[in-house]
């Protein structure tokens, strides 16, 4: 038995294919053999390729008419058979489905075409023959286009077309979904192979083929994507479907090529018109402009050429015709163009067909049934709401008529008593007059001509439009840019949350969220309703990301307004406001969903875990979706250190001399006898090197070689944190702060309040033509065109970076850092003006030519050993001329990896300098061998960077919530940071060991960077925030009840000891306190006895013995000991409990405001160390930097302070900043008997 007919599969029993088969799949899976070739196989084997599988193919290959590559490939092979066999099984394996042509799966459009595969590899269920529209366009359309086009796909499925399309983000997912919510059959035509998808497409898959679509590839398994598989993944498109469509592209896009390959198909080719000043746009304008294509307005100019009847949506096979509709029902439809009112005033989610009615208009199921439309139903709804336009349109002109009768009777009234009259109608009258009167264009939209500094025009005169923003800082910078006519004003931040008493979560009524207006935010919101009331507009302008978008849907809510619309821009400029303020959109209700749905998860997981925590641990103690993960890692990291066991190793290094003498160079030892070598043993490393000194050793070859080093991209939000922490010593919290600051503006002197970057939460490294176009100009003039590119560099985001956003860069090339320094050491803000250069640095060394070095390796030969000597110099800066030599984290990451695969040019990359001149069979002269014994070294402990790092390539959480969670897990002191580096502190090992054992599923990496793919889905429409909330909470719930009865309480808990209270006598108790766990005496409360305690290597209990001191307790004459409490080290006295005096220590130094007290060290809240006065409060006194008790020779300043920067290591500096006295410290950190300045180094 052949394939079974429909799906494209063998017969279920027998497993059979027919000789035929065997032959195609088995040559169709050889690379570089297509369509053209397999039909000329066909003809050389008689019009059957069955005698090539039943041959073995050496028999015949060397005759066949295939290329040369092709022979090759398959003189490698035996037989036909069983490659076909190895494909089939690879295919059920992975859940492929093959359809042959011919065969009822396979697309019935695409089969006449010319170049057809005869093969195609599907997933899913393709139903009957039916007309079918190919729908493409750009993966980065402008804001708000994405809605329209799957309200397009909507339309189109509705009326029993299928969508065909690609399987990228963008305009095609939007298509697909748009198809599917009608219940519609879409096809996506990839350029990999099915069991090859990129993360996104894999993510997209399950949900797709769930609601009916179906994934095709012409590619056998294995193959993945490349730039060769895309042109005929394009022209697929085009032939499966009866005509074409490019809703948007720009110049370069993709869907151009489908386009293209449509008209070679003779296919219908439509597009659609765009905004001309938009590049988004280019692509669909050329094809309209060069005449390749018909414009396409709304969906009846598609159905009209498919002869499809929209209101009827008939069964595949018995379309009806365009020319049956009537011609009300043909204006009714005709008017859903991108710039029609309908998407104007946003229909949102309602059909445009029905007047928002969710009931399908009829198509075809995913089993391929037809489902009969309610024909009669839907004229009915159309013919309402034409008749309500109608009605509308008559009531709109019978007011504006009766209000044009008062107004010149008024007119009148005053030109004969010259009394104002017209004064007694109302503010609040004119405005509504004004709304009746602009109804007949009120979509369009308003233009801005003002300039910044022109005079205020009264209230009264004019429309007036209200944008609202969340800080004050980017409503003075936009104010510059708005006519009179704009007020702007801040919400400052969130207007409304979930309240913080309770959850504020209805989990029983599919999650509904309870959001109440954030206490002390009542005075801002009645401040902008007061505002909204008297405009036109309300435009909400909040940051461009979806925690903008519940902010802008929030103050939308509690406006009330009836024309209020968003706006978006990636930076604060000029054109960008103009242009966002010219081209609106409605609020995106999937991206408020996500917003939305991620708040949720972390209420109900916070208000959850955390009073377990509370009830079981401490109070105020919090556990997160993603920063307790976030302290998993750190806890799993120290226990990979302490777990670590250290290997000795050896390296061999030769001391030479070339053949011109000194002066010498140095040689690693790399291989031993012709293999790579490692040294273990010190034994065998000492018999190796008195074996090699008497070896003659000679040059064996020299490799030279140009070595070239790519300029990185422009900064993501992570990519930021991670090079600030590394060049700039700056915590994620510190770099996001003053990145929001230079986006929102700085002030400019003359210029005012001006914004310096783009937006700063991005994780998309596009950048705008305009932006490259100056940058390449920039870099032509001072550089000259030696660094410039012949084409604009153009870096590749992940795949989930959502590019409507642009990547973190200057808004204007008018500011250079030099321009702008003045400023910024006149506000006392040299760190703002540290990382505004270097995101200026960043952006214009992406769009420089590559660093070039010259590289020299010579293997030099000693007997039975190989040494490798390397050498290199710069030969061409590159873009290194404007962002130095310092390596990335990415660049780290690669050395790294490329060293452990054993690489042997990673290690030459490291060379700096250069070699003599050698060249090979030279004679070398050995001065010196030098062997050093070394042992492996633990797993780093994470910095801010490195963590970072690891949660941005574990897909946990979001760059923009970075800082935060990094500051939380340290505010409640779940991990601390010394040296730079975090360590998890008792509470947090034993916190996060408690909620890893009881919350396995929610705590475990790979479950937290899902959640944040499905919150990615929710924002692209291809996930219900309902659905995923109920397939989180479901087993959360049985999981949190089951942890409230089995958790271990360690408020309440006491570990017995066999250790005795040496003041009673009873035996002492772990118990677990504000320092962690401690010693307590089993007699407590009539002994209050405690003790510190730490571990021996084999886990015994070891008395930590209390530091004494010299001094005596002024009180009870007993000697004062050393111990810690929350904001570090004190003196406390050895009576305790029965003496309770405490007292700081001090550091030697007296306070110099006070001239009373003296100086001591102690912790901030955040663990941070400062040194304060004893007399704390009555003085005040504080300093970060630690004050050494040494007069300023200069100034006469009492104290100097021990200062350290990242450039020049410790140095010694007068407070007074008038006094410019300064002196490196040159003395190693030393004991308690080395100098002030050593120990206070160290």
């Amino acid at each position: 038995m052949g394939i079974e007919r429909g799906t494209g599969m063998a017969d279920a029993e027998t497993d059979i294919l027919t000789a035929e088969q065997q032959a195609c799949l088995a040559l169709w899976a050889v690379p570089g053999l297509g369509p053209r070739t397999l039909v000329a196989l066909r003809a050389f084997a008689d019009g059957s390729l069955a005698p090539l599988a039943a041959t073995p193919v050496r028999d015949w290959v060397s005759q066949a008419p295939v290329s040369s590559q092709v022979r090759r490939k398959l003189a490698s092979v035996e037989r036909l058979a069983p490659v076909a066999w190895r494909v089939w099984e690879a295919c059920r394996a992975s859940g492929m489905k093959v359809a042959f042509q011919g065969q009822a799966a396979y697309p019935e459009r695409l089969a006449e075409v010319e170049d057809a595969p005869p093969v195609l590899f599907y997933r899913g269920v393709p139903g009957l023959p039916r007309r079918r529209l190919a729908m493409v366009g750009s993966r980065h359309p402008d804001q708000g286009f994405l809605p329209f086009a799957r309200r397009f796909a909507r339309q189109v499925a509705a009326s029993g077309v299928g969508v065909v399309s690609g399987a990228a983000s963008g305009v095609d997912r939007a298509c697909h979904w748009g198809a599917l919510d009608e219940g519609g059959e879409t096809w996506a035509f990839l350029g990999s192979a099915l069991d090859a998808l990129d993360t996104a497409q894999a993510r997209l898959l399950p949900h797709f083929l769930d609601r009916g679509g179906v994934f095709f590839s012409e590619l056998p398994p294995g193959v993945r994507a490349s730039t060769t598989t895309f042109p005929r993944r394009n022209r697929l498109i085009s032939g499966a479907s009866d005509a074409v469509l490019v809703l948007r592209a720009g110049k370069d896009s993709g869907s151009l090529y489908t386009a293209e390959a449509g008209r070679a198909q003779g296919r219908p080719v439509f597009a659609m018109p765009g905004d001309v000043r938009q590049e988004e746009a280019a692509g669909c304008n050329a094809l309209l402009r060069n005449g390749e294509a018909a414009v396409c307005l709304g969906p009846d100019d598609v159905w009209r050429v498919l002869k499809v009847d929209p209101l009827a949506a008939v069964p595949p096979g018995t379309m009806g015709s365009w020319e049956d509709l009537s011609a009300e029902a043909k204006g009714g439809l005709r008017d859903v163009g991108p710039g029609s009112p309908e998407l104007r005033r946003g229909a949102g989610r309602q059909h445009l067909l029905t007047g928002g009615a969710r009931q399908r208009a009829g198509g075809v199921g995913i089993d391929g049934a037809g489902h009969p439309a309610p024909r009669k139903a839907v004229r009915e709804n159309l013919g309402r709401r034409v008749m309500a336009t109608r009605t509308k349109k008559k009531v709109e002109e019978t007011e504006a008529a009766e209000e044009k009768a008062p107004a010149k009777k008024a007119a009148a009234k005053k030109a004969a008593k010259k009394k104002p009259a017209a004064k007694k109608k109302t503010a609040a009258k004119k405005t509504a007059a004004r709304r009746r009167t602009k109804k007949g264009d009120e979509d369009e939209l308003p233009t801005v001509e003002a300039d910044a500094e022109e005079e205020a025009t009264p209230r009264g005169k004019g429309p007036h439009y209200l944008v609202v923003v969340e800080s004050p800082a980017k409503a003075k910078t936009i104010k510059k840019y708005l006519g009179s006519g704009y007020t702007v004003k801040a919400s400052v931040g969130h207007v409304k949350d979930l309240p913080k008493s309770k959850m504020g979560v209805d989990v029983e009524h599919d999650f509904q969220p309870e959001y109440t207006v954030i206490k002390g935010k009542e005075k801002v919101l009645n401040e902008l309703k007061k505002m909204a009331k008297s405009a036109d507009r309300v435009f909400l302008a909040t940051d461009p990301d979806r925690e903008g978008e519940a902010i802008a849907w929030h103050i939308k809510e509690e406006l009330a307004h009836p024309d209020a619309l968003r706006v978006t821009f990636n930076e604060i400029t000029k054109k960008a406001i103009q242009e966002a303020i010219a081209q609106p959109r409605q609020l995106n209700q999937d991206n408020y969903d996500s917003q939305q749905t991620r708040r949720i998860l972390d209420r109900l997981v916070g208000y959850q875990i955390s009073p377990l925590l509370w009830k079981k641990v401490r109070r105020g103690l919090s556990a997160g979706r993603v920063q307790s993960v976030a302290v998993r890692l750190i806890v799993e990291r120290e226990d990979e250190i302490k777990a670590f066991v250290p290997e000795e190793y050896w390296t061999l290094d030769a001391l030479l001399e070339g053949p011109a003498g000194p002066p010498p160079f140095k040689a690693k030892l790399s291989k031993l006898d012709g293999k790579k070598v490692e040294l273990k043993e010190r034994v065998f490393t000492e018999s190796l090197v008195a074996e090699l000194q008497t070896a003659s050793f000679s040059v064996a070859k020299v490799d030279r070689r140009e070595r070239r080093r790519n300029a990185p991209a422009p900064f993501i939000t992570s990519k930021l944190q991670q090079e600030a922490a590394n060049r700039l010593s700056f915590t994620a919290k510190k770099t996001m702060t003053l990145a929001q600051r230079l986006y929102e503006g700085v002030p400019l002197g003359d210029e005012g309040q001006t914004a310096l970057i783009t937006y700063m939460r991005t994780d998309s490294t596009r950048l705008s033509d305009d932006a490259v176009k100056q940058v390449r100009e920039f870099i032509d003039g001072k550089y000259g065109k030696d660094f410039l590119p012949d084409e604009p560099m153009v870096y590749r985001s992940k795949k989930s970076a959502q590019d409507a956003h642009e990547a973190i860069r200057p808004t204007s090339l008018e500011y250079p850092p030099e321009r702008v320094k003045p400023f910024f050491e006149a506000m006392g803000e040299e760190d703002m003006y540290r990382l505004y250069e270097l995101i200026w640095k960043r952006f214009v060394a992406c769009q420089m030519k590559p660093a070039v070095y010259d590289q020299t390796s010579a293997d030099i030969a000693a007997g039975r050993a190989t040494f490798r000597a390397s050498g290199s110099t710069l030969k061409f800066a590159g873009y290194l001329a404007v962002y130095g030599a310092g390596l990335t984290p990415e660049e780290e990451a690669e050395k790294e990896k490329a060293k452990a695969a054993g690489d042997e040019n990673a290690e030459g990359a490291d060379a700096v300098g250069e070699l003599p001149v050698l060249n090979d069979g030279d004679a070398l002269n050995l001065q010196k061998l030098l062997h050093e014994q070394h042992f492996t070294q633990p797993p780093p402990r994470f910095s801010e960077a490195t963590l970072v790092k690891e949660l941005e390539e574990r897909g946990i959480g979001r760059p923009s919530t970075y800082a935060a969670i990094l500051s939380t897990i340290q505010d409640k002191k779940y991990v601390e940071k010394l040296e730079g580096r975090f360590r998890p502190t008792d509470l947090g090992n034993m916190t996060n060991e408690m909620l890893v054992k009881h919350f396995p599923h929610e705590l475990d990496v790979t479950f937290t960077a899902t959640m944040e793919e499905k919150l990615d889905q929710i924002s692209e429409g291809g996930a219900n925030w309902k659905s995923v909330l109920h397939d989180f909470y479901g087993p959360f719930k049985e999981t949190l009840e089951k942890a409230e009865a089995e958790m271990r309480d360690v408020k309440r808990e006491e570990i017995k000891t066999d250790i005795p209270c040496e003041k009673c006598g009873n035996l002492f108790v772990i118990k677990f306190g504000k320092m962690g766990h401690f010693l307590a005496c089993s007699n407590y409360p009539d002994c209050k006895n405690t003790k510190d305690f730490k571990r021996d290597a084999e886990g015994k209990i070891v008395m930590v013995e209390e530091e004494t001191t010299d001094e005596v307790c002024e009180k009870c004459t007993k000697p004062m000991v050393i111990k810690r409490g929350r904001f570090g080290r004190f003196l406390a006295c050895s009576g305790y409990p029965d003496c309770k005096t405490s007292k700081p220590i001090s550091i030697g130094v007296s306070c110099p405001e006070c001239k009373e007290g003296y100086l001591t060290e102690r912790r901030s809240g955040r663990g941070k160390i400062f040194f304060g006065c004893n007399r704390y409060p009555d003085c005040k006194f504080a300093a970060w930097d630690r004050p050494l008790a040494e007069p300023c020779p200069t100034c006469a300043s009492p104290y100097l302070l021990q200062k350290f920067s990242k450039r020049d290591g410790p140095y010694v500096a007068c407070p007074n900043k008038e006094c410019d006295y300064r002196r490196e410290i040159t003395e190693q950190p030393g004991g308690p008997g080395g100098s002030p300045e050593a120990s206070s180094a160290a």
